[in-house]
């Protein structure tokens, strides 16, 4: 009785309070701040799926203390402050191409003449802008022939989206193209509009088209004519097999267009 009368003395003396949030201790001191402090040498770690802090987090290391929500502020500001730059440099007389400051080593520049030169790209960057490296090739290749005389695309997104016309290559020249010139009829809402192939020149292994991206897909939809004018397809992602169809897509006249989806996301991602 005696020392349970002295711990609640020695209890009330120190004035702590304690409480519990999601079965763990929280000890919280009387100037209301809260010490987690490890041995020499020893770490001190916390592992939860969510952190909410409220106020400011400070970090302090080798002696030297950072707000992060004033630096997060600062780096905000040095963003817009960058995205106004390269608007201004847009619109200077003489600058011509405004290089992608991302893939940009420097811009050369003639001080005598006051003109601007050309845009010195980094390594993994290309082209007048210093725009990135198209690094993934979509080979498109026949697997299984059409169940009729000839192999119709009237259009062709990726995750949604048309590819960019310079980047779609047509690797088996079309017998024929109906509403157009050139391969955009395949990069159109148009429906009517499309490339022609006959089917004697679409044996197993031909390869008829290559798109390349700037990153791994999701998917490809493709919209034929009608389904027996569609192929069995064997898609690769730079030489691997990402899609790998046994079997066309039938013999029926409806529904016209007919439009396929083929899942392209290599199993490693």
């Amino acid at each position: 009785m005696c020392s349970i009368f002295i711990f609640t003395v020695a209890f009330s003396i120190l004035n702590l309070s304690v409480s519990v949030y999601a079965n763990q201790p929280i000890v919280r001191f009387k100037n209301r701040t809260v010490g987690i402090l490890a041995d020499t040498y020893a770490g001190v770690f916390a592992a939860t799926e969510n952190v909410t802090i409220l106020g400011d987090l400070e970090v302090k290391a080798t002696n030297k203390t950072a707000n992060i929500i004033e630096e997060v502020d600062s780096l905000i500001r040095l963003r817009n402050d960058v995205e106004l730059r390269i608007k201004y440099f847009s619109q200077h007389e003489g600058m011509g191409v405004v290089c992608n400051p991302e893939g940009t080593e420097y811009r050369a520049r003639d001080f005598g003449a006051g003109t601007f030169g050309a845009c010195v790209c980094k390594k993994g960057y290309t082209g007048i802008s210093c725009e990135p490296v198209y690094i993934y090739t979509y080979t498109f290749e026949i697997n299984e022939n059409v169940a009729a005389s000839h192999m119709e695309i009237t259009k062709i997104l990726i995750d949604g989206e048309f590819p960019e016309t310079d980047l779609v290559t047509v690797l088996l020249e079309q017998n024929s193209i109906r509403d157009g010139t050139d391969k955009t009829v395949m990069l159109d809402d148009i429906s009517t509009s499309y490339l022609h192939w006959k089917s004697h020149h679409l044996v197993t292994g031909t390869q008829v088209l290559e798109i390349k991206t700037r990153k791994v897909m999701n998917e490809f939809e493709i919209s034929y004519w009608r389904p027996r004018y569609a192929p069995g397809w064997r898609i690769l992602l730079d030489g691997e097999e990402v899609v790998k169809e046994t079997e066309n897509r039938g013999s029926d006249a409806w529904p016209s267009p007919a439009t396929f989806t083929y899942d392209v996301l290599p199993p490693s991602y």
